[in-house]
């Protein structure tokens, strides 16, 4: 990853920090409660389908609740090797 790209995905990361909770969510799989207010009904659909699609491997939990309490700080470290700058994916 280009050092520009690289600053660009920790910018991106960095801002969604705010929405992700402190706190460890309860594990019991995706509802419609759990989707946030600020999505939009067709944003809400996509997620249903995809959690119903994918089940078995993400085990129907939500990207913010994925990186939420013990997760946060994992995306938090990850975000600091992004302004690192380059990096190679392999």
């Amino acid at each position: 990853m280009r050092a520009e790209d690289a600053f660009a995905l920790a910018a991106a990361l960095e801002m969604s920090l705010d929405d992700i909770p402190d706190v460890n969510p309860e594990r019991g799989g995706a509802s419609e409660e759990d989707l946030p207010d600020w999505l939009s009904p067709t944003e809400k659909a996509m997620l249903r389908a995809g959690l119903e699609n994918y089940d078995e491997i993400t085990l129907g939990i939500l990207p913010f609740e994925y990186f939420a309490g013990d997760g946060k700080e994992n995306l938090a470290e990850f975000i600091r090797f992004c302004t690192l700058g380059e990096f190679v994916i392999s």
